[in-house]
């Protein structure tokens, strides 16, 4: 079911099972970290997921209905025909509602709060599912409004997606080096890579504003490659975490040691995903 709602947001060519499919992706988001409901802490983690996850999903919705007012029809195709035709305040308007939904679905700062807590409650398999999946979903907005749907990108919209960006990378990382919790930590690191990626992005759309496609395509590129290459080894090591967690009791780094013998595929594994992320 949560596989099925991620390809119709994908395939949706209108604004009603667009929505539709998010919010069946957001509540089964909320049901899978909320799993093992009789701890306090999970629920609490669940709330706060659920409930930013919500005013993300109002940001965007405000931003579709500004355009469904000129354009009379819920269809990505009249939304992208009445933009054009639109001031340049009403479409900055829409970008920043549509980019704040995405950027709390991508786990962008400042509204990043609930990814760590929710990969700490989530079992490890969804923790690979949320890092390796959903949080694309939210790259993904921000490619389809920004690119797709209004008719010509803003330097200033540029600049706020590689400010937002390059924010998400540098604290992510930092607080990833703080960490002890090996879930918190590959958490913040999936901040840093969105971030990364979020920086591509605005890079991308600042070179199209100006008028350089050549640059803005391989900004671009680049961008979708790192998420690519984020999705496959953060959802190995999330896969490892789960697995360690499960074979140890425990997730503390300062507990750990030695895995390569006591687990030696889980420890494979996650040496092949620890190099993957360090470019190695």
């Amino acid at each position: 079911m949560l596989f099925a709602s991620i390809i119709l947001i994908l395939i949706s060519a209108d604004v009603l099972s667009f929505i539709l499919a998010w919010e069946i992706m957001s509540i089964l988001a909320y049901l899978l970290v909320n799993y093992e409901h009789d701890k306090k802490s999970n629920t609490r983690s669940g709330l706060l997921m659920l409930a930013m996850s919500e005013a993300g999903t109002l940001a965007v919705v405000l931003g579709f209905l500004v355009l469904a007012r000129v354009s009379g029809n819920l269809d990505f195709v009249s939304l992208k025909s009445a933009a054009a035709g639109m001031g340049d305040p009403a479409r900055l308007a829409v970008f920043l509602l549509a980019f704040f939904g995405f950027s709390v679905k991508a786990g962008l700062v400042p509204v990043n709060t609930w990814l760590p807590r929710a990969h700490t409650a989530a079992p490890g398999s969804f923790s690979a599912i949320l890092s390796g999946a959903t949080l694309n979903l939210g790259i993904y907005g921000i490619i389809r409004i920004n690119a797709d749907i209004l008719p010509q990108t803003s330097v200033g919209a540029g600049v706020i997606v590689l400010i937002i960006g390059s924010l998400s990378a540098l604290l992510g990382i930092l607080y990833a080096t703080t960490e002890n919790d090996m879930k918190k930590m590959l958490a913040h690191s999936s901040i840093e890579n969105m971030g990364i990626v979020a920086v591509g992005l605005g890079a991308g759309f600042i070179f199209s504003a100006l008028g350089h496609p050549a640059l803005a395509g391989i900004a671009f590129i680049a961008a979708l490659y790192h998420m690519t290459n984020h999705s496959l080894f953060k959802t190995l090591l999330f896969l490892g975490a789960g697995g360690i967690d499960s074979g140890t009791g425990t997730r503390n780094m300062d507990r750990l040691g030695g895995l390569i013998k006591a687990m030696p595929w889980t420890g494979l594994f996650f040496l092949v995903g620890a190099l993957s992320i360090a470019a190695l």
